[in-house]
């Protein structure tokens, strides 16, 4: 990959940037779409951007960082990663990328689970 990139859309740049920093902050929610898969939620009339692989579940709330309560709607099993695909309570759809180590014990469809990620993780869109 180059050094720097630019995502465009409609003949309009949307970033210019080197990829990890698109990737990691993209400036717009076409941005995050293009370049993967992003959870958005929306809080206090602001949207929460969150990777897929940068969320966890865990069975009770974490004091600090950024939760939300749901059900795991289904799993799928792709070998190396485990994706949870979630509603939420308030009824926004959410998904996990977990890595599959063998240790972790999988989380069931219909669990009431915590989607959770640490703050450094999440940013404002």
């Amino acid at each position: 990959m180059s050094n720097r990139i630019a995502v465009m859309n409609a003949g309009r740049i949307e970033q210019i940037g080197r990829p990890a920093e698109i990737y990691e902050r993209p400036a717009t929610r076409f941005v995050a779409e293009f370049i993967g898969r992003m959870n958005f939620f929306t809080r206090d009339e602001k949207i929460v951007a969150i990777r897929p692989e940068r969320a966890r579940l865990a069975t009770e709330r974490p004091e600090i960082g950024f939760a939300v309560r749901g059900a795991v709607r289904h799993v799928l099993y792709l070998g190396a990663t485990l994706e949870y695909h979630l509603t939420l309570d308030s009824g926004e759809r959410a998904l996990v990328e977990a890595q599959n180590d063998g240790n972790a014990p999988p989380f069931a469809a219909g669990s009431i689970v915590w989607f959770t990620a640490p703050a450094e993780s999440c940013f404002g869109m």
